[in-house]
């Protein structure tokens, strides 16, 4: 029986499990296939060019703009920071491509320091 997670909700079962070194994949499903996935994906959100790449592809094709998650994590700040200048980029040469910021704290109470969340309006309010 599986254990209920957050909210009481029962997570789906992963398809494969990996031995202690984080290798070795031993799928669980009969006929599943399993692949390995390289650490240089073109889609790694921290390589640069990929987070205005999306801006670029999703503006082109229309959409009005993304919902951004954010934690005001180091890693989490950095890629707001860039959707956020890609979004700049973008409107500068004429498109209205917005950015909705929605903060997460995963129901914890986190202090922010007034610094840190000045730099991300400021950047926030960099899009008209």
């Amino acid at each position: 029986m599986r254990q209920a997670g957050p909210g009481g909700r029962v997570p789906w079962p992963l398809p494969a499990t990996l031995d202690a070194q984080g290798c070795n994949p031993t799928s669980l499903y009969a006929g599943n296939q399993l692949t390995d996935v390289s650490q240089r994906l073109t889609d790694d959100l921290d390589r640069p060019g990929v987070i205005e790449n999306y801006v670029r592809e999703a503006s082109s094709r229309g959409l009005a703009g993304f919902m951004v998650n954010w934690v005001n994590a180091s890693d989490e700040n950095a890629r707001l920071a860039e959707v956020l200048r890609a979004a700049n980029e973008i409107n500068a040469g004429g498109e209205n491509f917005k950015i909705i910021l929605d903060y997460r704290t995963n129901g914890a109470l986190v202090p922010i320091a007034a610094s840190s969340i000045g730099v991300s309006l400021s950047m926030a309010r960099a899009i008209p």
